[in-house]
């Protein structure tokens, strides 16, 4: 069906299409609107439904989340290599999320909520020296 979407609007891009249709505000399929990086939430969010999936799929459903997450992974490699800073630092924190996504689909949605968890708690001041 996708497929069939893409040549109708003059074979754009599967890229292109996944986002003509994330930005069309539908409900989307997880394996249709991949995995999101433009925040942690959107990143969370959308892992978890992959993983879900995963957990309730077939074999074909499992290859096929791993596959987005794998590709995703791929983009955010790109992605660092012409960033600078802290967004590069962000960016490669959100591909050990997806690796850990990758190791264990059923163990991610812990792992994030400690990872919040962990990054809401107050940070100790480093002592003054005398």
């Amino acid at each position: 069906m996708a497929e069939e979407i893409r040549l109708a609007l003059g074979g754009v891009t599967a890229g292109r299409l996944r986002g003509l249709l994330r930005n069309s505000g539908a409900a989307l399929d997880p394996l249709v609107e991949g995995v999101r990086q433009d925040s942690w939430e959107q990143l969370e969010r959308t892992l978890g439904a992959l993983g879900a999936l995963y957990e309730t799929g077939s074999l074909e459903t499992r290859r096929r989340c791993r596959g987005e997450v794998i590709q995703a992974r791929q983009h955010a490699l790109w992605a660092v290599r012409r960033l600078e800073d802290e967004a590069r630092r962000e960016r490669e924190r959100m591909r050990e999320a997806m690796l850990v996504w990758l190791e264990n689909p059923p163990v991610f949605r812990a792992w994030a909520e400690a990872r919040r968890r962990l990054a809401s708690r107050p940070r100790p001041r480093a002592e003054e020296d005398s």
